[in-house]
């Protein structure tokens, strides 16, 4: 008999009970498809001041963020339709935004006149000029907290966050936030933050989950439950016919 895959050949030798244990306790990771967005859908209120169309750093083709179990660290990446830094002022700068808007579980719809269902309460901001910080919108006399090691690469803006840096609103664990982007750049950047200066949303409309890595094991507890699952996993071969006689054919070969 053929098997497709090793959990198929796990769960043909193993005890129901015994196969739920052990995968329950492996560390696994989890791994999301980025939120992909159709290129060329700049906003038709997005006024930048000259062709909208001259400004492909700022039409989102991908992004996605995603938060480590273990380490606790947020990592955002957003990927466009040219290379970041494409967008300048009059003098030169590089000056577009990549706001991810964060849902902490307090989140309300900010910029309803434009998209619709993009709930947050704080955000993250990295600059083309490999800048950074996290702001939260909700939590009376919070600043502006600096986000160093602002990744560019080409038309990839990234950065790998402190968890500590997000802070909690004690609604919701981590992992359970959510998220939107959208670019903002025009050329008379005293209206940076202004509705005409957003190009683009990833996804659509809504906001989308985030990608979990990993799982967090931190606890001795958690290792004696693996010793566990191994132990039932071995107990659970060992009386199992097909198992026996594998094992038979194997020594009289």
């Amino acid at each position: 008999m053929w098997f497709k895959s090793v959990e198929e050949i796990m769960k043909s030798w193993l005890k129901p009970a015994s196969f739920a244990l052990l995968v329950s306790v492996l560390p696994v990771s989890s791994y999301a498809i980025p939120v992909t967005d159709v290129a060329g859908d700049l906003l038709s209120t997005f006024v930048p001041g000259d062709s909208p169309a001259s400004h492909g750093d700022t039409d989102v083709l991908s992004s996605e963020v995603s938060y480590n179990l273990a380490t606790k660290h947020f990592t955002f990446t957003g990927t466009h339709a040219a290379d970041i830094g494409t967008s300048k002022l009059g003098d030169g700068t590089a000056s577009a935004l990549y706001v991810w808007g964060l849902d902490r579980g307090q989140g309300t719809e900010r910029l309803a006149s434009i998209v619709q269902g993009v709930t947050f309460d704080s955000v993250v901001v990295l600059a083309a000029d490999g800048t950074g910080f996290f702001l939260d919108l909700v939590t009376a006399g919070a600043t502006p907290q600096g986000i160093a090691g602002v990744q560019i690469n080409g038309p990839t803006i990234s950065a790998d966050v402190d968890g500590a840096l997000i802070t909690s609103l004690n609604l919701l664990a981590p992992q359970d936030y959510t998220w939107n982007l959208w670019p903002r750049f025009i050329l008379d950047n005293s209206l940076i933050f202004t509705d005409a200066a957003v190009s683009d949303f990833a996804p659509d409309r809504g906001n989308s989950a985030l990608t979990i890595v990993g799982r967090a094991i931190n606890e001795p507890g958690s290792f004696a439950i693996i010793a566990l699952g191994l132990a039932l996993l071995f107990i659970g071969i060992g009386q199992n016919p097909r198992w026996i006689n594998f094992l038979n054919r194997s020594r009289r070969a």
